[in-house]
């Protein structure tokens, strides 16, 4: 499943989940000597969608990768959602040499992310957050000709925990500096293995209010 398609499914999830909890309400109570108050509050249901840059290194290289991500509120402290995120193979040189070719890496992995969120100062929030998921590595020929064999592919595991400052630029739209280490598991995959695939990443992304 490529990115657009992880945005897209996220979407519509949250697209659901507003229109199911839109008529919710909490009933509150309030007693004293001399009044009995029945209020009805509203429930509130907030969910941020957003893209991330990463600079990450693999196999002792630098590159970026670009990411989608969304959220959905759960109480005031804590978020969860998912994140998908993609090699921008064209900004990342790979070493790897097949039959004296060059290579290109096409790597992408995603999955479910917890996020605690705590409020510093007015519009500036800390957050430490984890993603687990899984992922894919595939190298390609650069230059490929018809008859060039396939190099296979390999799936991973991998834990993110990172940290970041997010700042309220507008209502709605929130800014953050971060970095996370990336921990992976399972690779096996021509030049790559688990400690090559792990390592630390600094990024920055936007989140917008989808409700």
């Amino acid at each position: 499943m490529n990115i657009s398609r992880w945005f897209y499914a996220l979407c519509v999830f949250f697209s659901c989940t507003g229109a199911a909890c839109a008529g919710e309400t909490d009933e509150v109570f309030y007693n004293d000597d001399f009044s009995k108050l029945s209020v009805k509050k509203s429930s509130s249901l907030n969910a941020f969608g957003g893209a991330s840059l990463k600079s990450v290194s693999i196999n002792s290289s630098r590159g970026i990768m670009l990411g989608l991500r969304g959220f959905w509120h759960l109480n005031e402290n804590f978020w969860l959602g998912i994140a998908g995120y993609r090699l921008l193979s064209y900004a990342y040189d790979a070493d790897f040499m097949f039959e004296g070719k060059a290579s290109r890496l096409n790597a992408k992995y995603g999955g479910l992310e917890l996020s605690y969120q705590y409020e510093m100062a007015p519009k500036v929030h800390f957050v430490l957050n984890s993603l687990v998921g899984g992922g894919l590595l595939k190298y390609e020929v650069k230059n490929k000709m018809v008859n060039e064999p396939n190099l296979g592919r390999d799936y991973f595991f991998l834990v993110e925990p990172g940290v970041s400052l997010e700042m309220d630029l507008a209502e709605g739209i929130r800014f953050a500096l971060g970095s996370s280490y990336r921990r992976a598991f399972g690779v096996n995959y021509y030049d790559l293995n688990d400690r090559t695939l792990s390592g630390l990443n600094s990024s920055m992304y936007f989140k917008f209010k989808i409700f």
